[in-house]
């Protein structure tokens, strides 16, 4: 149907001017659009921001057209999410958000996480279903909408929006090379039924999987990562999606940047229905199989890793191999990060766990790259001091948290604690009247500090 057409079908019933509700967020922390530039002849793509921090207000949207122009118009500290904030059944219309903030009693302090489910799908009411296809799927979006037709028939006559990844298309103007394809995209739809859009995803990506479209792959560390043609977080209520438009470095440009309209209805998710006894059965069947085929790979490409970060972290913290290979290990097995540990901070460069936790403030909601991959130039990865209570949030393999030691933690916080207190006494000495009198009987009236 042309949209021309879709706009004299009923407005409830027509995705281009149906309407629904979802949360705006507007960032405190600064931008959250990509940064795209070349460095040393290699493509750079980072983020400068803390994307779980700051105001979401409840907003109505008239149809993908006006979400459609809602993203093109908005700045790079705006991000929608789907659902809408609510507490005991009632819209929050507006309200502060933090990830990892002390959660007791949060709606006093007027500040939450977003870990407590507080953002919700609304029941009974029309909302935004993502379709979020990872980068690893070479499929256009127009075969994938065959195939995920073949799954779920009725997404045949249902209307649609295509966002591709700010890192694709990327070319270089100085030379006219392009330097990316397709690296993802996102498939907006509306649905019937909010409250039934996770149950959905979960269905259809286990349908997905029957149909030879999953697999399971290895992260650069060695470990099991079940790959599904679409991302199953973005079927969650909270995911944040920010559409702005990447800020680009010196003669980068991007093609195939503008959003796709296809007009059409909306979904009724509950149409699809759950897997049954044997269907369940199969499904995990196929998911051991894959996982066993992988058992070989995964060791050798375990070793690979755990050799590559040893002797990185032996050379550059000049320790003993063992103490460098068991400090890799706990990093890839369980995403503990030991002092030794080296990390690659974008502003800063390359430190040890030690030192970082030792100059928190320092690095504190500083980017850097993920911790555990091979890839030291894609700044997907954040640190965060919270409180006493730090970690590493990444984005290279999903969401991913990194922690350290409880030993590393304390002495950290005990170091800082000494410092402040040395600068105290510090200060009372350097101020005092018999300081001053000494100093000035020795040097004059020099300025020392």
């Amino acid at each position: 149907m042309k949209i021309s057409e879709a706009m004299k079908v009923n407005t409830n019933e027509n995705s281009l001017t149906a309407p629904f509700k979802l949360t705006r967020m507007l960032s405190n922390s600064g931008p959250m659009n990509k940064t795209i530039s070349m460095e040393g002849g290699e493509l750079k793509i980072s983020a400068d921001h803390n994307q779980f921090e700051g105001d979401l207000d409840v907003i109505e949207c008239n149809g993908l057209l006006h979400l459609k122009h809602l993203m093109e118009t908005s700045g790079g500290d705006v991000a929608f999410i789907p659902g809408c904030p609510q507490h005991d059944g009632e819209l929050i219309q507006s309200i502060e958000v933090a990830w990892g903030n002390q959660k007791d009693n949060p709606y006093d302090r007027n500040s939450i996480s977003r870990e407590d489910g507080l953002v919700q799908f609304i029941a009974d009411e029309t909302a935004l279903l993502v379709f979020e296809v990872p980068g690893h799927v070479d499929e256009p979006p127009e075969v994938l909408w065959d195939f995920f037709s073949e799954i779920d028939p009725r997404l045949t006559s249902i209307g649609y929006m295509v966002v591709y990844s700010p890192a694709s298309y990327i070319r270089d103007s100085s030379n006219d090379l392009m330097l990316t394809g397709m690296q993802g995209y996102r498939i907006y739809c509306l649905v019937k039924n909010g409250a039934d859009i996770l149950r959905y995803g979960r269905t259809f990506v286990k349908r997905c999987w029957m149909q030879g479209y999953g697999r399971i792959e290895l992260t650069e560390s060695g470990e099991y990562l079940d790959q599904q043609i679409v991302n199953v977080a973005a079927f969650h209520p909270e995911q944040m999606m920010c559409e702005s438009p990447p800020i680009f470095g010196d003669g980068l440009t991007q093609e195939k940047s503008g959003m796709q309209l296809h007009a059409g209805g909306l979904l009724d998710t509950e149409m699809l229905k759950d897997l049954d006894g044997i269907e369940d059965n199969l499904y995990e069947d196929l998911v051991r199989e894959a996982r066993l085929s992988a058992e070989e790979v995964y060791a050798q490409d375990r070793r690979q890793w755990l050799e590559m970060k040893s002797s990185e972290i032996e050379k550059f913290t000049g320790c003993g191999d063992v103490a460098a290979w068991n400090a890799a290990q706990c990093a890839g097995d369980i995403h503990i990060l030991p002092g030794l540990y080296t990390l690659k901070f974008e502003r800063f460069g390359w430190v040890t766990v030690t030192e970082m936790l030792f100059d928190a403030d320092k690095f504190d909601h500083q980017t850097l790259a993920d911790p555990i991959s091979y890839s030291t130039d894609l700044f997907v990865a954040t640190f965060e001091w919270n409180d006493g209570d730090p970690r590493i949030c990444s984005f290279f393999d999903g969401e991913c948290v990194y922690r350290f030691t409880p030993t590393e933690i304390d002495v950290a916080v005990r170091y800082g604690a000494l410092q402040n207190a040395l600068a105290d006494v510090g200060a009372l000495w350097w101020n005092s009247e018999d300081t001053k009198t000494i100093i000035n009987l020795l040097y004059g009236d020099r300025d020392l500090r």
